[in-house]
């Protein structure tokens, strides 16, 4: 595949050869892990509780945006989506450091 890296060549042969699950399961899942996530035991820290429940909430996001992308047909929801990943990719980041040097 022109102007593909091998690695990348063979991660999109390897998931073209898998089985795929319709979008709805997908979401459901998503939706199922992001909240068993987000049930977080509170310290009674406002900042640490807002990040421990955000990461898990911003990374759902992320995983439903990669739905789209691989289901979805409206371009610009796909760009919306690509969008959503970019930003709360760059956000959890952010939080995890955050969290660690709060420690």
């Amino acid at each position: 595949m022109p102007g593909m890296g091998r690695t990348q060549e063979i991660a999109l042969l390897q998931q073209a050869s898998q089985p795929q699950q319709h979008p709805q399961k997908k979401y459901q899942q998503i939706n199922d892990n992001m909240h068993k996530s987000m049930d977080i035991k509170f310290t009674g820290d406002a900042d640490k509780d807002f990040l421990a429940a955000m990461i898990p909430h911003h990374q759902g996001a992320v995983e439903m945006a990669e739905v789209v992308l691989q289901h979805g047909k409206n371009p610009k929801i796909r760009q919306l989506a690509q969008e959503i990943i970019t930003m709360q990719k760059k956000e959890i980041a952010e939080m995890k450091q955050l969290l660690k040097d709060s420690k």
